[in-house]
């Protein structure tokens, strides 16, 4: 399923889990005429709520790596892919360790 979704910008999401008909209530802050904080309910697609409640460590994980990489720019493909992986392997065993409890916020 391909499903594409404007909030602030388009959103583009490939799935195989979820159908189309799933819609889920997501809160949004908005003005209201007189200038207050209102909350609005809004209908989200049922594949957006899903990555935004299970996809957290990897986002989490993905901006880690990209401010704290090794830096190297190599001619071959497969020396920028061997370093990447070296980096996703420090990241992983640094945040996440076997058996302990995790908390992500």
């Amino acid at each position: 399923m391909a499903v594409q979704w404007l909030e602030n910008k388009v959103v583009l999401v490939l799935t195989t889990i979820n159908n189309a008909n799933v819609k889920t209530q997501a809160t949004r802050k908005c003005k209201n005429a007189q200038g207050r904080q209102i909350s609005k309910d809004i209908p989200q697609p049922g594949a957006i709520s899903n990555y935004n409640s299970y996809m957290n460590a990897v986002d989490w994980s993905d901006q880690i790596l990209a401010t704290h990489n090794v830096l190297t720019k190599c001619v071959r493909w497969w020396k920028t892919l061997f370093f990447h992986l070296i980096d996703m392997t420090i990241v992983n065993s640094f945040f996440f360790i076997p058996g302990a409890p995790q908390k992500f916020s």
